[in-house]
């Protein structure tokens, strides 16, 4: 018995796909039950390819990944055995490396790394059966994250050494150059004139 219950109809999941199933009823009043009907056969249909993925999105980003996620497949009477990731950049250049095939994923969602910073790149995925891969779903696209800004070493402070400066007649003035922290670059910051 695979169902026991008042209810007039009952939603029979999980069976073979290009099976013949046979089925019978009863009915049961004062608790005593009836004889059983007569056994009617129904197949079922045959399996097909998964369905697209729906609901594709690209849920985190790092520097040199993204990580997709979608939803529930419709594996149309066979398991699902894989899923495929598909990526290529803003110009349609391929990722730098072969499509993921990730195997069965209970959470459906997969990382695809090895891909350059701050670029744009657009994701889809489809599902695999016994029968073959299913239809792609829609694009996904989303940008890397920029690489982490590196800050330069700080360069040594200027040191202007000695108190006393010789005074031949044909100097003006003293020119003190300083060092900006940005290029490394100088620039006039004072004068000193001898008094």
């Amino acid at each position: 018995m695979v169902f026991f219950g008042d209810e007039e109809s009952f939603n029979f999941a999980g069976l073979d796909p290009s099976n013949d199933y046979a089925f019978r009823i009863r009915f049961y009043e004062n608790n005593i039950p009836s004889l059983w009907s007569t056994s009617r056969v129904f197949p079922t249909a045959a399996a097909a390819f998964p369905k697209a993925p729906t609901a594709v999105v690209v849920v985190e980003t790092a520097e040199d990944s993204l990580t997709l996620s979608w939803g529930e497949v419709g594996a149309n009477g066979d398991t699902i055995t894989d899923y495929e990731i598909d990526c290529m950049d803003a110009e349609e250049d391929p990722c730098p490396e072969a499509p993921t095939v990730s195997g069965r994923l209970v959470e459906r969602r997969q990382t695809r790394g090895g891909l350059a910073a701050d670029t744009a790149y657009s994701l889809r995925v489809r599902a695999v059966n016994s029968l073959g891969a299913g239809e792609w779903s829609d694009w996904a696209t989303s940008t890397t994250d920029d690489p982490p800004i590196e800050r330069p070493e700080t360069p040594p402070p200027v040191v202007v050494s000695g108190t006393s400066f010789p005074e031949p007649p044909w100097i003006v003035g003293l020119i003190l150059l300083c060092c900006r922290r940005t290029h490394t670059e100088l620039y006039l910051c004072g004068r000193w004139n001898p008094a």
